[in-house]
């Protein structure tokens, strides 16, 4: 029975390498080394994070609407909420998996380094098809923030701006392994999880 990998092999792909699913973390380093493509743009994302944070407490304390005591609850409420948003942001990848055309995605946790993922198991996606799959929570969950954010009270942006910014750092993963793959755009990169032995696979190709 012919598997993916040598159906990859028969393309002309060679593996680049492999990283258990546990030991990822290596990659998306490399990903968001300073001075990358990724690193600024998580930079940037995490600056939005920041100038939101001043202009608003200069805002509400100016206006009276928030204390700094209430501000510091609301945000952290909000920081602590994105716990909640966790099963969305990994429901969203698998969905986007699903969109590409793959049939068995799962789920899993890593407890000691409390890192959470969806895999699509034996499904190869190209650089693109990763870049749209991995970041796509992040682009929804934050514009829905925003808009949202126009919506409610003071209380309510200031929950909303804890919850943007640790969600934001939270997606370190996603932009990293984006910067991973990004290094090897011109060897035309795909990826592909085998779900039931844990390990994360990186195929390119010279032409």
């Amino acid at each position: 029975m012919t598997t993916l990998r040598d159906d990859l092999l028969a393309r002309g792909y060679t593996e680049l390498t492999s990283f258990r699913i546990n030991e990822l973390m290596a990659p998306v380093k490399e990903g968001t080394r300073r001075g990358s493509l990724f690193y600024w743009m998580l930079m940037l994302a995490m600056s939005v994070a920041g100038v939101l944070l001043v202009f608003g407490i200069l805002h509400w304390k100016a206006s009276g609407l928030l204390t700094v005591g209430r501000f510091s609850m609301w945000f952290s409420l909000g920081v602590g909420a994105v716990m909640f948003l966790i099963p969305l942001h990994e429901g969203i990848h698998g969905l986007l998996f699903r969109y590409f055309g793959a049939k068995d995605v799962r789920y899993g946790v890593v407890w000691r380094k409390l890192m959470f993922y969806a895999v699509a198991h034996n499904f190869a996606v190209s650089y693109r098809q990763f870049l749209i799959i991995a970041l796509g929570p992040f682009i929804l969950l934050s514009t829905a923030m925003g808009i949202v954010a126009f919506m409610v009270p003071a209380g309510g942006q200031a929950f909303l701006l804890g919850m943007y910014g640790f969600h934001t750092l939270c997606c370190i993963g996603d932009f990293g392994l984006c910067g991973y793959m990004h290094q090897f755009r011109h060897l035309n990169p795909l990826t592909f999880d085998d779900a039931d032995n844990s390990v994360s696979y990186f195929y390119v190709t010279s032409h």
